[in-house]
């Protein structure tokens, strides 16, 4: 897929660089990529992963995967401890479908007037060369 195919690419950027680990030591950057449950089972890629992973340093992934994990969460009745992935990056492949495709998907887009003036500003100072400073 266009997924594993851009996820292939960056993944060899991504394992140029290592991170500290949890003893000081330094450790190979962990980065993963989501995939159907079906891909999982027939891939067996160590990289691949059927939800986004807490563990992992980077997760790339579609808005699908990103959907499921939290309706996973909301029908567990277990909590969540989010602080695990205060460490984490996720990129989102293929963002512009949230927004361009269709209308925009609620479950990622909330209407905020204070910071779509902010980002509006923002950018056309940084469009006529000058930075933001407040």
């Amino acid at each position: 897929t266009l997924l594993e195919r851009d996820f292939v690419t960056f993944k060899r950027l991504f394992d140029v660089f290592q991170v500290t680990g949890e003893a000081g030591g330094k450790r190979p950057l962990i980065s993963v990529l989501c995939v159907p449950e079906e891909r999982l089972s027939k891939a067996g890629e160590s990289f691949h992963r059927s939800r986004v992973d807490a563990t992992a340093d980077i997760c790339y992934c579609e808005a699908k995967h990103v959907q499921s994990h939290y309706a996973s969460i909301a029908k567990s009745a277990t909590s969540v401890d989010f602080s695990s992935y205060d460490n984490s990056v996720l990129i989102l492949d293929e963002v512009d479908a949230l927004v361009i495709d269709e209308e925009p998907n609620e479950a990622f887009v909330y209407p905020n007037e204070e910071l779509s003036k902010l980002a509006t500003e923002t950018a056309q100072v940084l469009a006529h060369g000058g930075s933001r400073t407040k």
